[in-house]
């Protein structure tokens, strides 16, 4: 009677097949730490290349990245970028006022072609996510995403489907399933 309750007993079942399944036959990989032109002692995550991989941007959190200090001592999130030239991957460089805020700004997707970054940014009472083109001469005004992607909620990644005519994103909405 309670099909919210069974809902999630099935998810719960697929979960734990899927891990029984994933320890059985592990997926092999190794990882790379991409040196000192991208990487810090900070945090840098959400990392997204362009499907040519000649361009990487992602989130860090390193000092210069704003003026404003989390109550553990680090820095807001700032969007930097990073392109691969000569074999090697080139300094990561914040892509400067812009798009990066006094706020906390982070990567939320890239186009395939690289010249189209959805990003988030949270003002300070929600967060909400903006799209950027890159033009002729860079990255342009990050424009807000309307309603109804956007609301007084939080909305923290998503990404345009391939062809382009839906996007899918997260948010903390009550009308959602699973927290975000």
């Amino acid at each position: 009677k309670q099909q919210a309750l069974l809902q999630r007993i099935n998810k719960e079942l697929a979960m734990t097949k899927n891990a029984i399944e994933l320890t059985t036959n592990p997926v092999v990989f190794q990882i790379t730490n991409l040196g000192p032109k991208i990487n810090t002692p900070y945090d840098e995550h959400s990392p997204l290349v362009s499907a040519d991989e000649s361009v990487l941007v992602f989130t860090s959190n390193r000092p210069g990245t704003g003026i404003t200090q989390t109550a553990d001592g680090k820095y807001l999130e700032d969007v930097y970028v990073a392109e691969f030239s000569g074999g090697t991957w080139q300094k990561a460089e914040s892509l400067g006022n812009i798009i990066n805020t006094d706020g906390n700004n982070a990567t939320a997707s890239l186009s395939a072609d690289g010249n189209l970054l959805v990003i988030y940014q949270h003002d300070g009472l929600s967060g909400d996510l903006y799209t950027c083109e890159k033009g002729p001469k860079g990255w342009e005004i990050p424009v807000r995403m309307p309603f109804p992607i956007n609301s007084s909620y939080n909305e923290t990644h998503g990404c345009f489907t391939a062809d382009g005519q839906a996007f899918v994103f997260t948010s903390d909405r009550p009308d959602g399933f699973g927290g975000r």
